[in-house]
Formats: structure tokens, sequence, C-alpha cells
């Protein structure tokens, strides 16, 4: 291990992070989920009446509605 760590290849396997699949697939659907909102706010703003709406910076976004 110490002797091949800086070969180009056995370098990039010792640092390479293994996740469980799990994790992995669930990161690549929001991932899709995020990037599908985003297109879809695209489209929406582009066959809207010049101006009728802003877009809106996603931190500036309601997250949860508190109900009462």
């Amino acid at each position: 291990r110490e002797r091949w760590r800086m070969d180009k290849d056995v370098g990039r396997i010792e640092r390479q992070k293994n996740l469980p699949v799990a994790v992995k697939k669930a990161g690549q659907l929001k991932r899709t989920m995020l990037d599908a909102r985003a297109v879809k706010e695209e489209r929406r703003r582009k066959h809207t009446r010049a101006g009728a709406s802003k877009p809106k910076a996603e931190r500036k976004k309601v997250v949860a509605v508190e109900q009462t």
C-alpha cells in the first residue's frame, strides 16, 4: 500500500470512497428530481407573460408550511 500509493491508478483506488448502494441511488434520485424541477420551472417561466413572475432563489422558497 505505502509503496504503490503514488502510482496513479493505485492511488485512485486507495482514495475511492465506497457508499452503500441505497445511499448512492437516493442521491441520484434526488439529483434527478431537483433537475426536473428546475427544468419545469424554466419552461413555465418561458411560456408565461414577460414579467409575470420573477425567478425566486431556492433558499428564499418556503421549505415547509407550519400547520396550526
